[in-house]
């Protein structure tokens, strides 16, 4: 199946819960009603549908500056949380895919801060899958603390073999051969 093609549920179909907890979608395409449509089919449809995942992080001491604020180097570290929980949220584990031979390398990345982040802090991590195409995955990042904007952020990673070589994401690729099966 191509990464890019656009999926449409039967109009029956109930669409796929996002809101099971983070590691815990493994639902059957019987399990929502979608009998006619392969489970990975399921997961594009979801990435295609721009998901997104919600990671709460308390910002840490050894995380800030002399003033008690957040550094702003620590953003980007926040970003890569946000995209390993959602793809992990979709059924996807980035250190078997590794171990597979495929990586999603940064190829662009940005960060908009708006207000400081302090010591202690609970914030939100809003993290969006944005844009996708056959090589690169586009993600978009939103930073709360109780409503307030802190920060806002875009990515784009690509796919690489252990060679560097720019590769198409597949199902395969994402997902493993158990959702090819």
């Amino acid at each position: 199946m191509d990464w890019g093609q656009n999926l449409s549920l039967p109009a029956t179909a109930t669409p796929p819960d996002r809101s099971a907890p983070t590691g815990t979608i493994h639902e059957r395409p019987s399990d929502h009603g979608i009998l006619d449509l392969p489970l990975a089919a399921i997961r594009l449809r979801r990435m295609s549908d721009q998901p997104s995942c919600t990671t709460v992080i308390r910002v840490r001491y050894c995380e800030t500056d002399a003033m008690s604020y957040l550094h702003h180097a620590n953003f980007f570290n926040y970003f890569e949380i946000g995209r390993t929980e959602l793809f992990r949220q979709m059924g996807g584990n980035y250190r078997t895919m590794e171990e597979r031979g495929f990586f999603l390398v940064v190829v662009h990345i940005e960060c908009d801060y708006k207000s400081p982040g302090r010591y202690d802090d609970e914030l939100t991590l809003e993290t969006r899958l944005a844009r996708q195409s056959p090589a690169k995955l586009e993600h978009e990042y939103t930073v709360t603390r109780e409503g307030t904007l802190i920060a806002k952020g875009k990515s784009v990673l690509a796919c690489v073999d252990r060679t560097g070589q720019v590769q198409r994401l597949t199902d395969e690729i994402l997902f493993g051969e158990r959702l090819s099966k």
